[in-house]
């Protein structure tokens, strides 16, 4: 399962980058006056007033923002396309686990009656025969026992990872939510602002670059501050293993006390 954890980490991890420049690369291009250069080592004071003076920024706003908006949305879209995959290979890897399972416990079951029925054969008194089925029944109530208590430790465990990773599905969603109507706000208020003075395009553009600038960092420091689900994956797993294991010691205690048992009754180490 550290897989599994590191799979989703880097999957929302790619979100993160493809959501930032869904809205960095079009602010670069439509917010830049059309006087800009892309590069200006040594800009003189003319250009620089030029450049400052944003003054077909308000035409440029409406394509500019359908750009940023369809952004939004492919990413989106990518993202819940991700999401649903990841749960398709979490069930696909579960299920091909749980057939694997189940064909090796046929396989046991098979060999187990085969031990059996060669210890029916060497039952020869009534004393042996009752102890042969006592063995059985003892054996197969404790394999019983093992598989349900291993299987209930399974499914704890799988539980377990679906509750945290909806709610780091639920944690990103709330994040890209916020940053998505921060950037739609920003652009909302550039707009009417634009269609109210459009004189005023170079203060508008400079006061929208700002709040996208905001909502790009608020963004970020959310995604850094989100650790993840690799340690509760971890702590998860080593709680089953550990009830596995202790399945497994209480399973191997009755076996030998009914091998014991068993020995006893035909007087010999040899069945």
């Amino acid at each position: 399962m550290n897989r599994l954890s590191k799979f989703i980490r880097l999957g929302y991890a790619s979100l993160s980058l493809t959501l930032l420049f869904a809205v960095s690369a079009p602010v670069a291009v439509y917010a830049r006056d059309s006087n800009e250069t892309v590069t200006k080592p040594t800009p003189t004071a003319a250009s620089t007033e030029k450049s400052g003076s944003g003054s077909d920024f308000c035409a440029k706003l409406a394509s500019g923002k359908a750009e940023i908006e369809k952004g939004l949305s492919d990413k989106k879209e990518k993202k819940d396309t991700a999401e649903t995959q990841r749960t398709k290979d979490i069930t696909g890897d579960r299920s091909k686990w749980d057939q694997e399972l189940a064909d090796s416990r046929t396989k046991n079951d098979t060999e187990r009656q085969a031990s059996f029925t060669k210890l029916e054969a060497k039952a020869t008194t009534s004393v042996q025969v009752a102890a042969v089925k006592a063995y059985e029944t003892t054996i197969t109530n404790a394999v019983t026992a093992r598989r349900k208590a291993n299987d209930a430790a399974r499914t704890t465990f799988r539980a377990g990872v679906d509750s945290a990773i909806a709610a780091q599905k639920a944690s990103v969603t709330n994040q890209t939510s916020s940053f998505t109507a921060a950037v739609s706000a920003a652009l909302a208020t550039a707009k009417a602002s634009c269609s109210a003075n459009p004189a005023d395009s170079a203060n508008i553009r400079t006061t929208l670059k700002a709040a996208l600038k905001t909502a790009r960092e608020s963004f970020t420091a959310n995604r850094k501050s989100d650790t993840g689900i690799g340690a509760t994956v971890k702590a998860l797993a080593e709680t089953r293993n550990a009830a596995v294991k202790a399945n497994d010691a209480t399973f191997q205690a009755t076996a030998k006390t009914a091998r014991d048992t068993l020995k006893a009754a035909f007087g010999s180490t040899d069945v």
